[in-house]
């Protein structure tokens, strides 16, 4: 097992999960709604999983990754994907560093939660190319 590996991939774990705790409303205000009297469409429905997933990948990625399991990575892949639904980038507290122009950030977020995908992809691979030389 390639320590290395682990200890990134177990870095971006806390990250995603500092950064899913960081926008809590993403995950509090769809709950609220599915609490009100209105009617909720199909999307509306999608968009609170999506939110659920927000707040519970990161925790499984953690406690997969901290438990040196392999299946801590598809979260760990998965997150950033999530994460551009609702426009954000899985670094806690960069929203601070760029301005408001929405149309090039949407564009910024969406480069950047790929390149997430990518190290996760590449991590995952590397860890799991060093357990089967191991074995």
């Amino acid at each position: 097992m390639n320590l290395t590996t682990w200890r990134i991939a177990k870095v971006l774990a806390v990250l995603q999960l500092l950064k899913a705790l960081e926008l809590h409303g993403v995950y509090t205000v769809q709950w609220a709604r599915l609490t009100s009297d209105q009617v909720m469409s199909l999307a509306d429905w999608a968009v609170a999983f999506a939110s659920l997933l927000f707040l519970v990948l990161p925790i499984a990625a953690v406690f997969g990754l901290f438990r040196n399991n392999q299946w801590g990575f598809y979260p760990l892949i998965v997150f950033p994907i999530v994460a551009a639904v609702f426009g954000a980038i899985p670094i806690p507290f960069i929203a601070q560093l760029y301005n408001s122009d929405v149309v090039l950030m949407s564009k910024v977020i969406i480069v950047v939660d790929l390149i997430f995908v990518g190290i996760g992809v590449l991590l995952f691979r590397d860890a799991r190319a060093k357990t089967a030389v191991e074995q």
